[in-house]
Formats: structure tokens, C-alpha cells, sequence
């Protein structure tokens, strides 16, 4: 694994999420719902893909974690349905982004989907959230669909 492009520092180590990890995936997972509901859409998309509460052995849902010096500093859920795998959250501390984590947890998620015979990866981005994007994109995967919508009920 190498750090992303420019960037200096120790090298991220993924790693599948065991039951000692609970309490900071719980933080992190919270993390990246919070921000997810900065971004237009994101309240939307949190009631259509809930979070999952963690558990390593959760049947279809892949847990990874990313760790520098022992430290978990980002997270990254998955679902393999149907030939298709869909990453629902990827979230990195702010303070450790610029090293690789994201890069690898994407790298780590796409090699681990194949594994279980998945032929696409799709990935969440809301409208505004480059860093996202941008991630996804420097992994391979790009925009495939935009979804515009209108809540009718108001």
C-alpha cells in the first residue's frame, strides 16, 4: 500500500473490523452520518440507507476498518447483493485524510466484492461532496447515474 499522491506520513493498514473495534466504528459511522447530512440529499439518502449497528459477523455487511500506529482512523461498510457491491459509508477522521486511508479502504473494498463474485462496485456520493467523489473517481468507479428528487408529501 502506498500513501495517496503528495502525501507523506505512516502508510494506512486496512483490515476487517473484529468486536474490539466496536466502539470506534460506532463513532466513525456516527461521523460519517453527520456528514453526510451537510450535503444536499443527505437526510434523504440517511433514511434510505440507515447504518447498520456494527457486528463483525453481520450477514451481509463487510466492515473494514483503516489503522495507522494501532489507531483506527476510518471505516468503510459494504453490502454484496446481487452481483453488485454497494459501499453505503467511508468516512476517514479529518485530521488523518491525505495519507492513503480512503484510497485503500476503496482498494481493499473493491478486491474484497470481487472475492465474493461481485462484477460492480457503486459507491455513494451526494451533490457537493467532492472529496467523495473524488475518491471514488481516483479508484476507478464514475458517476453512472444521477438521482433527482422531490419530496411530494409537503
Amino acid at each position: 500500500m502506498t500513501n495517496a499522491p503528495g502525501s507523506t506520513g505512516p502508510v494506512p493498514l486496512v483490515r476487517f473490523a473484529h468486536g474490539d473495534d466496536a466502539a470506534i466504528v460506532a463513532l466513525l459511522v456516527g461521523s460519517a452520518d453527520a456528514a453526510m447530512m451537510t450535503f444536499r440529499g443527505g437526510d434523504v439518502l440517511r433514511d434510505e440507507v440507515p447504518s447498520v449497528h456494527f457486528a463483525p459477523t453481520h450477514d451481509g455487511v463487510v466492515w473494514l476498518v483503516a489503522e495507522v500506529s494501532g489507531a483506527v482512523i476510518g471505516v468503510l461498510t459494504m453490502r454484496v447483493e446481487a452481483g453488485t457491491a454497494t459501499v453505503e459509508r467511508v468516512f476517514v477522521e479529518p485530521a488523518a485524510r491525505g495519507h492513503g486511508a480512503g484510497d485503500a479502504l476503496v482498494a481493499t473494498a473493491s478486491a474484497e466484492a470481487r472475492r465474493r463474485g461481485a462484477s460492480r462496485i457503486d459507491g455513494w456520493a451526494l451533490p457537493g461532496d467532492r472529496e467523495t467523489k473524488n475518491l471514488y473517481e481516483r479508484n476507478g468507479l464514475t458517476a453512472r447515474a444521477i438521482i433527482a428528487s422531490r419530496d411530494l408529501t409537503n
